[in-house]
């Protein structure tokens, strides 16, 4: 579950009383932050077309390393057609003309 533990780093950067119950379903008490991110994920599945995506995104961009990870997120976005990632590594996805990466700050739960 790549997708959940990257959503529960930010929370927990987010919203520190909020990350250490966000794994817990059956605790008494879950912060209303943590609400607002739980109704709003839509888990998405691994696949083949996600490992093909990832390995074309490694060749034609020349990723290695630690970058490898959102390579590999960039994949699955393709696949599924999801344009936007929540994000502090913003920058780490301009090679990626067709993500946009939102950082936490210019997010607003009004």
């Amino acid at each position: 579950m790549l997708y959940l533990s990257e959503c529960r780093g930010i929370l927990e950067r987010m919203y520190p009383p909020c990350g250490s119950q966000w794994l817990r379903p059956f605790a008494p008490r879950h912060g209303p932050s943590c609400k607002i991110f739980e109704e709003k994920l839509r888990l998405l599945p691994d696949s083949l077309a996600v490992h093909e995506e990832w390995r074309t995104l490694l060749v034609t961009h020349g990723v290695s390393g630690v970058q490898v990870h959102d390579a590999r997120l960039v994949a699955a976005m393709r696949v599924h057609s999801v344009k936007r990632i929540l994000t502090f590594n913003d920058r780490d996805f301009v090679r990626y003309a067709d993500i946009q990466a939102v950082h936490p700050r210019a997010v607003h739960l009004g």
